[in-house]
């Protein structure tokens, strides 16, 4: 019998790869968002283990009010998705961009709990700040080492990213590639 053994982490780990690919692959909507989702509700959990928070649902500059509301909002697809005990005729409107946010919330507590940048998150979160700098304004100092490095001096598509974690990926070091993309 085969049999796969891994942490919870490595699990969700995997899940959040596969949500990336598939998003930089323009694959189903509603896979990205089931994977993302199950991943950063993992992370969620861990988070506290590794005294680490979600910078989306536990931002410091968001009331409890904000929190409930970006955390209903997100958990309305997911439940949606995963159960149909309780509505099996209900119908949602899906509004693909929030896997936007169920992504850049997972990719950003998986890189707080790894203590690493792996090849897909990396990608994403250039693809996510280059097309949304203006969220991060109040973070001076974190928009100037990106600007300044160059990272940010294009607006990243979905090719560019799928071709930076190819190279990541293939030569094991983000060192040699980050030269071509200015990292």
């Amino acid at each position: 019998m085969n049999t796969l053994t891994l942490t919870k982490f490595e699990a969700a780990e995997r899940q959040l790869i596969q949500a990336i690919r598939l998003f930089f692959e323009e694959g189903d909507p509603i896979s990205i968002h089931t994977l993302a989702e199950a991943a950063v509700q993992v992370f969620r959990d861990l988070a506290l283990k590794y005294d680490t928070s979600s910078c989306i649902t536990e931002h410091p500059s968001l009331s409890h009010i904000s929190k409930s509301v970006i955390y209903n909002t997100m958990n309305e697809a997911r439940n949606f998705f995963k159960h149909a005990g309780k509505d099996p005729d209900k119908v949602l409107e899906f509004d693909v961009t929030r896997n936007n946010i169920s992504l850049l919330e997972c990719s950003t507590l998986h890189t707080s709990i790894k203590g690493e940048v792996i090849p897909e998150v990396l990608a994403f979160e250039l693809w996510f700040l280059s097309r949304n700098k203006d969220l991060f304004a109040s973070n001076k100092e974190f928009m100037e080492k990106l600007t300044s490095s160059g990272a940010l001096s294009k607006q990243w598509n979905f090719s560019d990213c799928s071709e930076l974690i190819s190279e990541l990926r293939e030569s094991k070091s983000i060192q040699g590639v980050g030269l071509k993309y200015g990292l």
